[in-house]
């Protein structure tokens, strides 16, 4: 891997768009069945906007929205693409390099950017997923060592660059901008939930919903969910649920494979559990970058 790489190299270029006639319900389904969280507005192939999740989410529970028809009509009855959309988009160009999307995502804190030609047309979208899945990729042909990196509370050494002479080096993989929670279902009490997000920030999204994750490590302050994850954390100060695995319903990682993803059940007796390859994996399996939680109701 070179920074100064051409995106157009590791670019997603079948990107799924809205223009400002479809509406908001559309948007919002199109974004939970395809995984995403951003999704760009266009006017023919000119890029007039984005719209991500978050948006979304925030407006239909600003009424305490929650069954899913009522939510889809209050959202078009009460909004429109143009209203809700950011019109002021962070874009790179499509000769950029990968310096240049990286510096793009770090500095707007944004975890994806539209890639654009010279006239404003769309030609792709390059992610922060995109980046970790080329930096891994990179890594292997190199043979260097990457370790995920959260909150770096470890008292193990789990995130020290300790690592035999198969490796001619080491890169530390900080996960502290992949903080949000990114989508909330609060019928089934679930969330999803980046995997750099720290106690007190994931907290206090999820506190906007009425709902809490209730998992509380002597950490809580400092670690993250993807270390929780990495490490199967107990919540010392929490009672009943006290292990993140009985909160798990789904993981999604980068591998040096590429993506590996767990199909999201409530629970299941079906054999053994996907998610185990993952939980308590200490980070030597790939990047463990969000899940789908379990959380309850706020006392």
């Amino acid at each position: 891997m070179k920074v100064s790489e051409p995106i157009t190299h590791i670019m997603t270029t079948d990107v799924i768009t809205v223009n400002t006639s479809n509406k908001l319900s559309e948007v919002r389904r199109l974004m939970a069945d395809n995984s995403i969280h951003h999704m760009p507005v266009v006017d023919g192939q000119r890029l007039t906007g984005i719209i991500s999740y978050s948006d979304i989410l925030e407006l239909s529970f600003t009424e305490s929205v929650t069954d899913p028809i009522q939510r889809d009509a209050f959202l078009d009855d009460r909004c429109t693409i143009t209203a809700l959309m950011n019109s002021d988009v962070v874009t790179v160009s499509n000769n950029a390099t990968l310096r240049d999307a990286a510096k793009a995502l770090v500095g707007g804190r944004i975890h994806s950017v539209p890639v654009v030609d010279g006239k404003g047309h769309l030609s792709g979208m390059i992610t922060s997923t995109d980046l970790i899945r080329t930096l891994l990729d990179w890594a292997c042909d190199a043979k260097v060592a990457v370790i995920p990196f959260g909150g770096g509370t470890s008292v193990v050494g789990g995130v020290e660059g300790d690592v035999d002479d198969r490796y001619r080096a080491v890169v530390s993989l900080d996960l502290g901008q992949l903080d949000r929670v990114l989508d909330v279902e609060r019928s089934s009490m679930s969330a999803r939930i980046q995997a750099g997000a720290t106690g007190p920030a994931l907290e206090s999204q999820l506190a906007e919903h009425g709902l809490t994750l209730r998992h509380f490590p002597q950490s809580f302050e400092f670690s993250t969910l993807g270390g929780w994850l990495a490490t199967r954390a107990g919540g010392h100060f929490a009672t009943v649920y006290t292990h993140i695995d009985d909160l798990v319903q789904s993981m999604r990682a980068v591998t040096p494979s590429g993506l590996w993803e767990s199909r999201r059940l409530p629970g299941s007796g079906a054999g053994p559990s996907p998610d185990r390859v993952m939980l308590g994996s200490e980070g030597i399996f790939g990047v463990i970058t969000e899940a789908w939680m379990h959380s309850v109701d706020t006392p």
